[in-house]
Parts: C-alpha cells; sequence; structure tokens
C-alpha cells in the first residue's frame, strides 16, 4: 500500500469521526433546545402563579387594613 493511499484511508477515516461527533452534537443541541423551551415555558407559568399570588395577597392586606382601621 502506497503512502498516499494510506494518507487517504486515515483522511477517510478521521472524517468519518468528525462527522459522527458533528451528528452526535446536533443531537446534543436539539435535546438542550428543548429542555430550554421547556424551562422557558416552566418559567412563565410560575411567574404568573406568582403574580396571581401577590394580587391576593395584596387585596388581602388592604382588607385586614380596613377591617383593623374600623375596629
Amino acid at each position: 500500500m502506497s503512502a498516499l493511499q494510506e494518507s487517504s484511508e486515515r483522511l477517510d477515516a478521521a472524517l468519518g469521526r468528525l462527522e459522527a461527533a458533528l451528528a452526535e452534537r446536533a443531537a446534543e443541541t436539539e435535546e438542550l433546545r428543548g429542555a430550554i423551551a421547556a424551562a422557558r415555558s416552566e418559567n412563565e407559568r410560575l411567574q404568573a402563579l406568582a403574580g396571581e399570588a401577590a394580587e391576593r395577597l395584596d387585596r388581602t392586606i388592604a382588607e385586614l387594613e380596613r377591617i383593623m382601621k374600623e375596629a
């Protein structure tokens, strides 16, 4: 086998490994994108819940203050 042929085979093998690594990385990236989207959605849901809780607390505090002024 000539040196050129050996070099070509090594290059082909290296390119194959590189392509496999890139495909794996792409799959990992897509998985991370999904996880980020899910986390953002959960964050929005929790922010909405926190806002609702804050509004209810404000109303309760205002009502308690009103009752205390009347007493």
